[in-house]
């Protein structure tokens, strides 16, 4: 099953069209900055690069974060009104070929 979703993300990128990645190491250290007020004292937030670690730890990051992202696309798109029979449907049309939302 494979369904792309097209989405404009021009704030996200440079004129150009290329990934801005000190904009985004800003973002992310906002982001940690405003999830530290939030955890408990003796708990930190580190980015996984930064923190020593075993091999197998990183699978387990990419999963739990591939598992939140389809959660938080699945929400989205129920939130636009794609009930569970249109879901039904495109994994029937995905199975022969692929299928692309643009909205």
């Amino acid at each position: 099953f494979f369904v792309s979703v097209s989405v404009e993300m021009k704030d996200k990128l440079t004129h150009d069209n290329t990934f801005d990645e000190s904009r985004f190491r800003k973002q992310v250290d906002d982001a940690t900055r405003k999830a530290k007020l939030v955890l408990e004292s003796n708990r930190t937030i580190s980015l996984p690069e930064d923190v020593h670690h075993i091999y197998d730890d990183k699978f387990l990051c990419v999963e739990r974060v591939t598992t939140t992202s389809a959660t938080a696309l699945r929400n989205a798109l129920q939130l636009i009104g794609f009930s569970s029979e249109i879901r039904n449907k495109l994994q029937q049309m995905a199975s022969a070929k692929n299928v692309t939302l643009r909205y």
